[in-house]
């Protein structure tokens, strides 16, 4: 007789249990939509730091090809493609 009065306490217990997961299951849904949310912010900045990266890339390279011209370290001398040469004292004649 024991036994049957052990199962309908097991299924009070058991309501509780079900009001507790149902909470659970609630809150893990707006915990879902939260971290949801983040991660489409986060998304959209990397979208942005990308975009962000590649003007920079654009940029070193055309600084970097600026200062090559400027320095004269590209494959033709400046002198020559300024027209110009030098004599064996060191002095620039014009090119005729």
């Amino acid at each position: 007789m024991a036994k049957d009065l052990q199962k309908p306490l097991e299924l009070a217990a058991l309501k509780g249990r079900l009001e507790r997961a149902r909470k659970v299951e609630a809150s893990i849904g707006e915990v879902g939509a939260r971290y949801d949310k983040v991660l489409g912010a986060i998304e959209e900045k990397r979208d942005q730091a990308l975009g962000h990266v590649g003007s920079l890339e654009v940029y070193d390279s055309e600084l970097a090809k600026l200062i090559r011209e400027m320095t004269g370290e590209s494959n033709i001398p400046p002198q020559e493609a300024a027209g110009l040469s030098t004599n064996g004292a060191g002095t620039e004649t014009d090119k005729q």
